[in-house]
């Protein structure tokens, strides 16, 4: 990659975060989440270096964001998380505060965005492969069934875990938390929400106000649960935020919905994924991921300036 396509993209992922006042740390109005369940949430450490930075700037940046276990080898994050031409990426597993204790430590090798992506309106998925296996059972995701039924209706409880900020004024980044949400447009198709849920049938919309909660700037690319008999289940990945909220992450937030994107899941990982009906009685619906590789390209990306509120963590000089 030239110089002068790093300093672009570089000024480019700088605008997606001018002007906020949160860069970086967990869930907004949430609780540390201690429960050894959470161990195959990951956080997702990024950084990217300028050969020839112009005068004044500086020569690397790195950010970070949430992720969730899929396979033994493979993480599901949003794709606006991950940056072509990036240095080095490194996943953390097991650990509440991960740069203090890291449990487990794995680098990447490899990244591919969800093909519909874009910033405008795209499907915001992208799968990281490891380049070694996880020791921790990677997490049910929502099969087509489990958003058919009851657990997954507007009004129901979901639970969003992520390393993200825990208020406005925070400026640190890896603090895992959890905090509860209501499902209130399980399908993107409530008029109210069009403003930025804009893939019916594809996105969710969950609203924290009435817990005080809310995803926030490095909570992208984390789970969102229904937490089931089974366990938790993947129903969504945290995306992005209600641009009209009067203050940063104090609104709704809207999540991809897995299930709507399973087959090109599957093939991406390179095998079938565990996925879950979230029955009171749980059948084992696919099998577990069994970590083959599947052929892991870098995808161009469409960077499309627009003032959008996304949740990746902070971008900054290191």
């Amino acid at each position: 990659m030239t110089s002068s396509a790093r300093t672009c993209r570089i000024a480019f992922l700088g605008c997606m975060l001018a002007g906020t006042s949160a860069i970086g740390q967990p869930v907004i109005g949430g609780e540390d989440a201690d429960d050894p369940m959470w161990h195959a949430v990951a956080y997702i450490a990024a950084e990217l270096t300028v050969d020839n930075p112009t005068p004044g700037s500086p020569a690397m940046y790195t950010w970070s964001c949430t992720g969730v276990l899929v396979s033994p080898t493979h993480v599901l994050t949003a794709a606006h998380c991950i940056t072509p031409g990036v240095d080095r990426m490194r996943v953390y597993f097991g650990a509440k505060e991960p740069d203090v204790a890291p449990a487990e430590t794995i680098d990447v090798v490899g990244f591919v965005h969800h093909p519909a992506w874009n910033f405008v309106n795209g499907v915001d998925l992208a799968v990281i492969e490891l380049a070694s296996p996880s020791t921790y059972k990677p997490h049910l995701t929502a099969s087509t069934r489990c958003t058919s039924s009851p657990s997954f209706v507007d009004g129901a409880t979901a639970t969003i875990v992520g390393y993200g900020i825990r208020n406005n004024e925070s400026t640190e980044t890896g603090r895992l938390q959890q905090a509860s949400v209501t499902i209130v447009d399980n399908d993107c198709n409530d008029p109210m929400y069009a403003k930025e849920c804009r893939r019916e049938g594809q996105e969710l919309v969950g609203d924290g106000s009435s817990f005080g909660t809310s995803s926030c700037f490095g909570d992208s690319g984390g789970p969102i649960y229904l937490v089931t008999p089974a366990g938790p289940v993947v129903a969504g990945i945290t995306s992005r935020g209600d641009v009209d909220a009067q203050k940063h992450c104090t609104g709704w937030g809207v999540y991809t919905r897995p299930d709507a994107h399973l087959a090109w899941l599957e093939t991406t990982v390179g095998s079938h994924l565990a996925v879950s009906d979230c029955g009171e009685a749980e059948d084992a619906v696919g099998c577990s991921a069994s970590g083959a590789q599947a052929g892991m390209g870098w995808m161009a990306l469409l960077l499309v300036r627009r003032r959008r509120r996304r949740r990746r963590g902070p971008i900054g000089p290191r």
